[in-house]
């Protein structure tokens, strides 16, 4: 079997050493605890406790957990929730396999987007060795690159790197029976193309992109040929419009400006401010992929807001900078058309992140699927090193992977221990009020209650308006018996936030302790208006319920605490008087 005109055992090599490198790389990821947003998406979100896979299970799973517009995702959340609970090695060695799944693919796509490049421009035909190699080193670079750790440790960011996959997939499927000269086969890899784009849709929304890039790569790769369908073929413009078009209203609605403008409504900045200052992050992103040093890596990135191109100054440059990537793009179509392309695949694939919607400002999971670009622009560079070099250039290659490895192992250490990550980000974002936060219950987690109160302190000296920190200041200060203070941070949480189920949750829970069960099943009764499915609320309710003699009412809460979260630890007082065993749990 020969594949691209290759050897299969050649392609078979590849794929072995893309597989060690990626095990190699995340090994040390697999005691990595859940962090930040696995927690609403994974650990607190009882859509995803699949006990059976049957339809109710899955459609649960897929449409009424906490991102519902990324069905796929949250079903493979609740295949490893009935394989192993939550049991975190099973969930990164998911994400890990899909990294090294997204690896390869990277490896059969550049394959085929290295030779088109070669036969457009007319240069001497490479050996079959050197495309391989060249195709090879830029899935070497994805794999092992440090900024990639988000994507792949972090275990809710399997969203991002699962729709990558899909996305490749259909990439790859797309450019098979582009070069298929019957239109039957042609017909059968696109079917399966477009099948495999709305799996990646329904992962993510940053599939979306693909239409535009399929676009970029007819124009900037094919449009020379003299094969059959030459050139920029209407075909592909109208189904990228009509599809661009299609995902703009499956996401925002019948009215997207209004959908937009609703995202603003609390961030304290307006849509304009925000693409201003992300042609700064954009430049910032480019940057952390030619230069990963581990002081520039952080969970979360914290950025003035830009309010016009001179306020700061560096808008302006960073915008003259993106305008001068462009103009380099249109030049070098003609010689290195798949320069061009990585480019535009690099800015096409941050553009719903870093655009005018209302999300957060920058993440470094965000540089996964633009990566791509980065990865095969630099394998490519290095195939245009004289042949009198070429073993000096292997040589700097595989050192360069070895290097990029070596920092996202290193990297890997730091995700280990929450309270370490989450110093770290403090550290490196003095003004982020969510890092001190975050840092606060990892410390609160690890019993070091003084240090937690400290950074609680810090999070609302940064954003008084914060409710999250005198949330936790009120359990921290509930378990040491300091209840006057408790009720203090728990009423201003809810002051700052009346839909905050988890503070009022916690205010009955410190009510219950100092036994007053009447005032503590009122604030735990809210708790489950806000949130019908709250587990923990449901069984703390039960025990106020049982003091104040309400039985029947009380094992209804306990088993519906249960039904939402077998694994759960529940109160032991009420399994027996509800005719349940007390280990049930």
């Amino acid at each position: 079997m020969k594949l691209f005109g290759k050897p299969y055992e050649a392609h078979l090599l590849a794929v072995i050493v893309l597989y060690l490198l990626g095990f190699a790389v995340y090994l040390n990821s697999f005691s990595v605890p859940f962090i930040f947003d696995d927690y609403p998406n994974i650990l607190d979100n009882p859509s995803i406790r699949m006990t059976a896979v049957d339809f109710d299970n899955l459609h649960a799973a897929a449409v009424e957990s906490h991102a519902s517009r990324r069905p796929i995702a949250n079903v493979s959340f609740a295949l490893n929730y009935l394989a192993g609970g939550y049991d975190v090695k099973g969930y990164h060695l998911v994400n890990i396999l899909i990294h090294v799944v997204n690896g390869v693919l990277v490896y059969f796509v550049c394959l085929i987007l290295l030779n088109r490049n070669q036969a457009l421009v007319g240069q001497r035909t490479a050996s079959s060795r050197r495309m391989r190699l060249v195709a090879l080193l830029a899935a070497a670079v994805f794999i092992a690159h440090p900024v990639q750790v988000q994507a792949v440790t972090y275990i809710v960011q399997r969203m991002t790197s699962m729709a990558t996959m899909f996305y490749l997939m259909s990439l790859l499927l797309y450019l098979l029976g582009r070069q298929r000269e019957d239109w039957p086969g042609r017909g059968a890899y696109w079917s399966a193309a477009f099948a495999l784009w709305l799996l990646a849709l329904h992962s993510k929304e940053i599939a979306a992109t693909l239409p535009i890039v399929l676009v970029m790569i007819e124009y900037f790769l094919f449009r020379g040929s003299r094969k059959a369908w030459a050139g920029l073929h209407p075909g592909v413009l109208l189904f990228s419009l009509m599809a661009s078009i299609g995902v703009v209203f499956l996401y925002l609605g019948s009215d997207p400006g209004a959908s937009i403008a609703a995202q603003y409504t609390e961030h304290g900045i307006t849509p304009g401010e925000r693409l201003l200052t992300e042609l700064r992050v954009v430049v910032f992103y480019l940057s952390l992929l030619v230069l990963p040093l581990p002081s520039r890596l952080s969970l979360e990135h914290t950025f003035a807001v830009s309010h016009g191109l001179t306020d700061p100054i560096s808008t302006l440059i960073a915008a003259t900078f993106l305008l001068a990537l462009i103009i380099t793009a249109a030049r070098l179509c003609r010689r290195h058309p798949i320069l061009s392309l990585c480019i535009t695949w690099f800015l096409i694939t941050l553009s719903i992140e870093s655009s005018f919607i209302g999300l957060e400002l920058a993440f470094e999971h965000r540089l996964y699927l633009p990566m791509f670009g980065f990865a095969l622009a630099t394998a490519y560079l290095f195939s245009l090193t004289p042949v009198r070099h070429r073993t000096i250039a292997i040589g700097f290659g595989g050192a360069m992977v070895v290097a990029l490895a070596a920092a996202s192992i290193a990297r890997n250490t730091d995700w280990q221990d929450a309270a370490v990550l989450w110093a770290d980000t403090a550290s490196k974002n003095p003004s982020s009020y969510r890092a001190q936060n975050n840092l606060g219950r990892a410390l609160m987690q690890q019993d070091k209650h003084e240090q937690a109160e400290h950074a609680f302190n810090e999070a609302l000296r940064l954003n008084p308006q914060y409710p999250e920190p005198h949330n936790n200041l009120g359990s921290l200060h509930a378990r040491a018996g300091r209840f006057d203070q408790a009720y203090a941070h728990f009423a201003a949480a809810i002051e700052l936030n009346p839909r905050y189920a988890q503070a009022f949750n916690n205010l009955g829970v410190a009510l219950l302790n100092q036994g007053l069960a009447q005032e503590a099943a009122l604030q735990l009764a809210e708790a489950l208006r806000l949130a019908p499915r709250y587990a923990k609320a449901h069984a703390n309710l039960s025990v106020a319920l049982l003091r104040l003699g309400e039985m029947q009412t009380a094992c209804r809460h306990y088993r519906m605490a249960l039904e939402l979260d077998p694994a759960a630890t529940l109160p032991q007082t009420v399994p027996g008087r509800c005719g349940q065993d007390s280990n049930a749990n």
